[in-house]
């Protein structure tokens, strides 16, 4: 039975909170992802800052 079946035959609404939870552990995966990545991107800026200025 796919996410969706389950959904539409669940009345108390557990499947839905389930997909709630799910997407938002999914979106905080991708913002800590994207934070992760970001912060690469700065430390590798500062570090050809460093080299450039000779410091």
């Amino acid at each position: 039975m796919t996410a969706k079946q389950r959904f539409l035959r669940d009345e108390s609404g557990a499947v839905f909170a389930e997909w709630v939870v799910m997407t938002a552990v999914v979106v905080t995966i991708g913002l800590v992802a994207l934070t992760a990545w970001r912060g690469d991107a700065v430390r590798a800026d500062n570090d050809a800052a460093v080299l450039t200025t000779g410091v």
